[in-house]
């Protein structure tokens, strides 16, 4: 057999997913939900939030990092930066379906009277504003 065979039956095997009866964890990370050019739109998220509720446990992080119980699928929502649209878009959606997530704001951006705009230059989402 081929080194290169070899190596792509590894990866193979490395890649099967785990047997449906071992609790799998993830924490899924989103940043911007809504129109701007980067952002999920809120349908896109909205269907992935209506299978994920249909299909798996949504816990806080700190409940999926404590506890340890026999759901097949447990998972965490967050949110990086606090953008606006956490708010505006994302967060009628979790409220409608029951879930909830964890927001991690990027403190130095949040304005505390007016939504202070986004800046490409320094890695933000372009075109979205923050909380």
């Amino acid at each position: 057999m081929t080194a290169k065979l070899q190596l792509k039956r590894l990866l193979g095997a490395m890649a099967q997913r785990p047997a449906r009866d071992v609790p799998r964890r993830a924490i899924l990370l989103y940043h911007s939900v809504g129109s701007s050019p980067l952002a999920l739109s809120q349908s896109a998220f909205r269907a992935q939030m209506e299978w994920l509720v249909k299909n798996a446990t949504i816990a806080t992080t700190e409940s999926l990092l404590q506890q340890s119980d026999a759901a097949p699928l447990k998972l965490a929502l967050t949110f990086d930066d606090g953008y606006a649209s956490v708010f505006g878009e994302a967060f009628p959606v979790l409220n409608d379906l029951g879930a909830t997530a964890t927001v991690f704001l990027n403190t130095g951006c949040i304005g505390e009277r007016d939504r202070r705009a986004s800046d490409p230059a320094l890695g933000h989402y372009p075109q979205d504003t923050f909380l």
